[in-house]
Parts: structure tokens; sequence; C-alpha cells
């Protein structure tokens, strides 16, 4: 009888297991059918619901993990994520199971109304396949998305274009702000054409830690003070994987700034093209912080590249940094990127980035997803050079 009575514990968890899986719900929204008065429990008229706000509502009294479908279109409305909760977008408009995100453009419009997405103390939730614009802040952090005193948050393959935040000091993150949060992971998103009125135009991390930012393309942002693509504040992070380009701050560091205890290690990303219109910084600016980059292209910044000032502790190894940087295995020599249709930084045939990296510390697979390393050694910077890597057309920067 003993040995039955063992059994008990390993057959009672076994039941809350399967009992909470089976409580997960799924939600269905559509722009063009939907109404908020339908269950949400398909697509298609009578089923299908009208706003992303309908079925947070439901999930939120909901016992289990959900999943929100949308449908391509325009959503004008402002979403506040509740915990255990994954919010995909990219279905086709009539509804379906395939997603692409790509091709069904599915718009969270904010309307200048505030912050587009919001995630207050919202635990395990996860942002995915979405437009996400005309998002407005003007306190506190967060534009387009803000994720607050919250832990295993994912924002992943996303558009995050055209936010703002207008306020002062303190804040900013007009496109991304994550505020207090532990372990969150930003990935595979497209961030752009955002402008904070003070750090942070692209992402703002403020006293977070355990942060991942991998896989992004962070371009055309501006910060009217500190960090145009990237601020980190008091924060801790891990990056790669991420071109960093054509980014501004009328501060320091238009690619991106560090300071304040922040920590930050990085490896295999592209940061060419930002500008600080201080007087130093425009690549990258360290202060009061520690911060490792390996694997690095550090190019056609202005006024500079890379800059340590006040209590930096700043480490550079085998990266190819305009006019030279002290540390093992760098290099200074034109990276000869290729610009692909897109405008994103190739490496040509020729690019002396090419098989000049370490594998210690670097990321298995390039933005791409295509695997590192394919010569002899890893290549420097976001893009892995390969056999299979389309030449022309490509528009080569001498």
């Amino acid at each position: 009888m003993a040995k039955i009575h063992m059994l008990y514990p390993f057959t009672f968890i076994l039941f809350l297991f399967f009992s909470t899986s089976a409580l997960a719900a799924a939600y269905y929204v559509q722009a063009s059918g939907g109404n908020d008065a339908n269950p949400g429990d398909g697509w298609g008229t009578g089923h299908a619901l009208a706003t992303v706000g309908a079925a947070m509502a439901k999930a939120a009294v909901s016992p289990g993990a959900d999943t929100i479908h949308v449908a391509a279109g325009t959503y004008r409305e402002r979403v506040a994520m509740v915990s255990a909760v994954t919010l995909l977008g990219g279905y086709p408009s009539a509804g379906g199971t395939s997603r692409n995100p790509t091709a069904n453009d599915t718009i969270l419009d904010g309307q200048e109304g505030g912050t587009v997405v919001e995630m207050i103390s919202a635990d395990n939730v996860t942002l995915d396949g979405f437009t996400i614009t005309n998002g407005s802040r003007a306190d506190g952090c967060g534009g387009g998305v803000l994720a607050v005193n919250g832990t295993g948050v994912v924002i992943k393959n996303n558009r995050i274009i055209g936010n703002t935040y207008s306020g002062t000091e303190g804040g900013g993150g007009a496109g991304i702000c994550i505020d207090s949060t532990i372990g969150s992971d930003i990935r595979e998103n497209t961030i752009s054409t955002n402008i904070s009125a003070f750090d942070g135009g692209g992402i703002f991390a403020y006293y977070s830690s355990s942060a991942l930012i991998h896989e992004n393309v962070i371009t055309g942002n501006t910060a009217i003070n500190w960090g145009g693509g990237l601020n980190i504040y008091h924060s801790s992070a891990t990056a790669y994987n991420n071109v960093i380009m054509g980014n501004i701050a009328t501060g320091h560091g238009g690619g991106i700034s560090v300071y304040d205890s922040g920590n930050l290690t990085a490896a295999n990303i592209t940061m060419t093209g930002n500008i600080s219109l201080n007087t130093t910084g425009g690549g990258g600016y360290i202060e009061s912080s520690t911060v490792s980059l390996r694997n690095f292209i550090i190019w056609d910044n202005s006024p500079d590249q890379v800059v340590s000032s006040t209590g930096a502790a700043l480490t550079v190894t085998y990266s190819d940094v305009q006019g030279g940087f002290a540390g093992t295995g760098n290099i200074a020599l034109d990276p000869r990127f290729a610009f692909d249709p897109e405008g994103m930084p190739l490496l040509t045939a020729n690019s002396p980035c090419i098989d000049s990296g370490t594998a210690t510390g670097a990321p298995n697979t390039d933005i791409r997803g295509m695997a590192r390393p394919w010569g002899r050694a890893y290549d420097m910077g976001a893009y892995e050079m390969s056999l299979y890597q389309p030449q022309l057309p490509l528009l080569l920067l001498q």
C-alpha cells in the first residue's frame, strides 16, 4: 500500500498540468467582419472579435495561458497586455492557419493617443507579428511599446515605426522601453523612424536586467539627448546580430549609449552611419559602465566611432573600427559593404571582415539565421558571408 500512496503526488501534478493546459484559450480578431459581441472562438461572421482590446479583456479573466490571433488590417486602438498571453499578428484578412506578418500587415495604430502596447506588471507575454505605429508618450517612457515591472517579456518579429516620446529628463524609448523588467527578449524587429525628446530613440533599457537584444534592424531613429538607436541606462543586456545604422543623437551615442552603471556584452553587430551632433560618440558612447564588444564593424559614424568616458571599462576585440582601436584581433580596414535592395550592409567577397572574427562569445547564426561560421572562421558584423549570398543587385560602398 505504501507504494501506491507514493504515486499520489505525481498523479496530482499530472492532473494539475493537464488541467491548466486544457484551460488555455484561443481568441480570434478580424478588422473586417469581426464584432466585439461575438465570442471570439474562431474566424468569420458570428465568431471573430473586432478589436484586440476585446480579446485581451477575455484573456484577462481566463485562467490559462491564452493566445490571441489577429488577422491583417488596421486596428486603431491601444492595447494593455495581461500576463500569460501570446499576441500574434500576420494572419490573412479572411483568417486561416498560415501566418506571414510580412505579407499580412497587421497594424496597431495608437493615433498619437499614448503608448500603443503596454505590458504593465505583465509576466510571460509575447508580442509577435505587428506593425506598431503612431504611439505618443509624454511622460515615463515608451511610445510604441512599454514593458514595466515584468518578467519573461518577448517582443519579436514586429515593425515598430513612427512613434514618439515627448517627455523630458529621465524618460525616453520612443520605439521600445523596458523599465524595471527581468529577462526581456527583443528580437527580429525592425525599429525605425522613432523620435525621442530625451534618451533612446529606438530602444531604451531603464533599470532592467538580463535583457536580450538580437537580430534587430535599428535604423533611422532620433534621440534629442543620448542613444539614438539604443540606450542602456542602469541596466544589463546582451546584444548580438543587430544592425544599428543611420541613427542620430543630439547628445552622445548616435548608435549606442551605455551609462550610469550599465553593463553590455555584445557581439557581431554592424554599427554604421550613425551621428552624434555633440562632440563625441557618433557610433557608441560609454560612461560609468562596463561594456565588451567583439566581432563588431564600427565604420563611417560621425564625428567618431566609439568613445569611453569617465568611469567606463570598455573592451573591443576582433572588430573592425575605423581609425583603429586598441584590442586583440582588431583591424582598421574598409569593410567593403555592399548594400542589398533593402539597404542592409552585407559583406562583399573581398571584405577584410570575412574570417576575421572570433568564435568566443559569438552567436552560431547570423541576423538572417544562417549558420556561422561559413568559412575558416567567424566573420565580423551582423552578416556572415556565404557562397549563397546574392551578389546582385548590390550597391557597393566605396
